[in-house]
């Protein structure tokens, strides 16, 4: 009886530590470092706060995240009980100052230049010559350069200032992973363009959760244990991927599309270069790029004269590719270095032009894409310009492909031999509607080890897409970011969304949507690339162009104004209105309106622009929805829109917004049908009333 009452006694002690270790009650600490982890209006978000929050979710553990200074953090969870802090690098300087739950995820650290600076480093060592190196005192870079020896060592407060001290050329190097420039680097207000990678690695980086020394090693297993089955199930690799493409979202990188031109030597009825021209048009489109053209019919003199044009003119491109050529590269080549444009190659070989090798002698000489003689038999010459752009988006956007290599292939060799005649004619009828090229980007999936270009990859994805939808009714529309009506980031992509779902439901039809720039969605219904949009209000142009469906929601757009600046304002009519600074964004209905009555107004590009010239007295007054500006205002000024903004009482416009479809689609007419069939019958239901109760019950 002894030795029951101890084993059970033996087994109640386990169970109690176990349940004292469930209910261990933690501070938990973050710092901002996008996209890992960074708050967007009121939220906490990132790539490390998605993976948190889905452990707390999984252990029934509240979520109570705050955000510290990283120094703060790092003191609180070394010498405080009860403490937790993310994301934080494991390296053998902390391995014992804590207990650890990861990773989290992983990257790698390399030593960036200012992008033209002659500093060239070859190994670690190289870089103990410089006069400063920037970082974080406690960082993982920190203490890893302390620990070799540096004393070159700058120690900045934060990492936005890190990042404009190297703008200003305060600092000779920075250490820096990949992924994090684009982000900080807006916040710093410098562009991510400027950090060139030198290629010297520093060391691997793994993210973790850092506990306490003090927290039970039962505690410690449970989150682990977690960890390891969000990761074994996808969710990890879900999470992932919509923490990071939201943080580009919200960060909106480019404020405007990034420009690249193409140089192209060969006049434009050249029918290889047709293709091959169609195929990065596509390319851009997919991934938001603006793409110029300049065709030089084989005039040396007429193609250095449109280089020079270009590059000379105020507002320059972000990169130029040209056709390799023996007569004028080093003379383009110099051009880019003179005034600091990258500059990419397409060469007409199979081995690199030896001008040097890219980034050396030419520092604004990115890469270059060779031509294997494969190519030729393949007809893959034309994808060249098309992997070009995706290799220098990614860049744009912090993804350095100097890790992987400076001179790419334009064909992955082992797939040529398995393509067949047939789908090689397809490409070449530039049927790329169905291929998605973020599929191919590193930017868009960052554990991508290595690019694949090739054509065997495009047709597979393209009899994917085919077999996928063969056997479901499935409709691709556009829309753009414009909560709470339409968002990338809300439920079932906002109430519009919902709406419009629900209806083409009813008939039996699947929807797909494409979030990209609204007036080149509008630009495609009417070249009949795409079949529908939404949501527009209606105008006597627009009504001659495209169809409308019936009324989806109501719509009053007023007059926005900053009570700080001007208050007195007298508006009975569009006359009146006349006398005030507008702001406003192109191609938007009230555009017709301004310019019958003779209204002057600025241009902006987007919403949150205007509301910025706004917020800053540069203007008095902003016509915008209600609704979407009061979202918009809440999201950029969570803590002051209300103390700082107003809106006149008079409307300026009340209208409804619709879906449209295109009069040049073979389908235009019959889905505007179809839809209407289906809008009638949800709002029969009552399913229409309640999306749309529940949608904008917040606002």
């Amino acid at each position: 009886m002894t030795k029951f009452n101890n084993l059970l006694l033996i087994i109640l002690m386990i169970i109690l530590t176990k349940a004292v270790a469930a209910r261990e009650e933690f501070t938990i600490l973050t710092h901002d470092y996008p996209p890992y982890q960074y708050q967007q209006g009121n939220q906490l978000k990132g790539v490390s706060t998605a993976v948190v929050k889905e452990i707390l979710k999984k252990l029934n553990y509240p979520d109570n995240i705050q955000v510290r200074s990283w120094n703060t953090g790092y003191y609180l969870t070394q010498t405080r009980t009860k403490h937790i802090l993310f994301s934080m690098t494991r390296i053998s300087e902390r391995e014992n100052l804590f207990k650890w739950v990861g990773p989290i995820t992983s990257f790698t650290y390399y030593f960036f230049k200012k992008k033209g600076s002659p500093i060239h480093l070859t190994r670690l060592e190289d870089a103990k010559q410089v006069a400063s190196i920037g970082t974080i005192k406690n960082y993982d870079t920190h203490l890893f350069l302390a620990s070799k020896g540096f004393n070159n060592l700058k120690l900045i407060s934060n990492d936005v200032n890190n990042y404009k001290a190297f703008s200003v050329n305060r600092l000779d190097l920075i250490p820096l992973g990949q992924l994090a420039i684009p982000f900080v680097a807006k916040q710093a207000q410098v562009k991510p363009t400027i950090f060139e990678n030198t290629g010297v690695k520093l060391f691997e980086a793994h993210y973790y959760i850092a506990f306490s020394k003090d927290t039970a090693d039962e505690t410690i297993a449970q989150w682990q244990q977690a960890l390891d089955e969000i990761k074994a199930t996808g969710v990890y690799h879900r999470i992932y991927t919509q923490a990071i493409q939201s943080a580009y979202a919200d960060f909106q990188v480019y404020d405007e599309k990034p420009t690249m031109v193409f140089f192209n030597s060969t006049p434009s009825d050249n029918p290889a270069w047709q293709h091959g021209e169609t195929f990065m048009q596509a390319v851009a489109d997919n991934l938001e790029l603006n793409l110029e053209i300049y065709h030089a019919n084989e005039d040396k003199y007429n193609l250095m004269n449109q280089i020079r044009n270009v590059l000379q003119a105020p507002t320059k491109p972000e990169a130029i590719l040209f056709q390799q050529n023996d007569y004028y590269d080093k003379a383009i080549l110099q051009l880019t270095d003179k005034f600091k444009i990258p500059a990419f190659m397409l060469s007409s070989t199979s081995e690199p032009k030896r001008y040097g090798i890219p980034r050396q002698q030419y520092p604004y000489w990115l890469g270059e894409m060779l031509l294997a003689q494969e190519s030729i038999a393949t007809h893959e010459i034309f994808l060249q310009g098309g992997w070009a752009l995706i290799l220098l988006h990614d860049y744009l956007q912090g993804f350095d492909f100097v890790e992987e290599s400076l001179s790419f292939p334009s064909y992955n060799q082992p797939a040529i031999q398995h393509v067949a005649p047939q789908p090689l004619k397809t490409f070449q009828a530039n049927n790329w509607s169905k291929i998605d090229f973020k599929q191919f980007s590193k930017r868009y999936n960052p554990e991508l080890k290595q690019y694949n270009f090739s054509l065997a990859k495009l047709i597979q994805q393209h009899q994917d897409s085919l077999s996928a939808e063969s056997s479901r009714n499935v409709i691709h529309l556009v829309t753009s970011e414009w909560a709470p009506y339409t968002s990338i980031k809300m439920k079932d992509y906002g109430v519009f969304t919902a709406i419009v779902t629900a209806a083409f439901q009813e008939m039996g039809i699947t929807t797909e949507y494409l979030f990209e720039d609204w007036l080149k969605g509008y630009d495609k219904l009417l070249d009949g690339s795409q079949l529908a949009t939404f949501p527009y209000t209606k105008t006597p142009k627009r009504e001659q162009e495209v169809y409308f469906s019936p009324e989806i929601i109501s719509s009053k757009y007023v007059l926005f104004y900053n009570k700080h600046y001007k208050t007195n304002f007298t508006y009975n009519n569009w006359q009146d209105l006349k006398k005030y600074n507008i702001a406003g964004v192109p191609g938007y209905f009230y555009e017709e309106k301004f310019k019958q009555q003779g209204i002057n107004y600025y241009k902006f590009n987007s919403e949150a622009l205007a509301f910025r010239e706004l917020y800053q007295g540069h203007v008095d007054l902003f016509p915008t929805d209600e609704l979407v500006g009061l979202t918009l205002l809440q999201e950029l000024y969570p803590n002051t829109y209300k103390e700082v903004f107003s809106r006149l009482a008079k409307p300026l416009w009340i209208s409804s917004f619709h879906v449209i479809f295109s009069k040049t689609h073979p389908d235009g007419e019959q889905m505007r049908n179809l839809f209407t069939e289906g809008l009638t019958r949800i709002k029969a239901q009552g399913i229409y009333q309640a999306i749309l109760e529940r949608g904008l019950q917040q606002h």
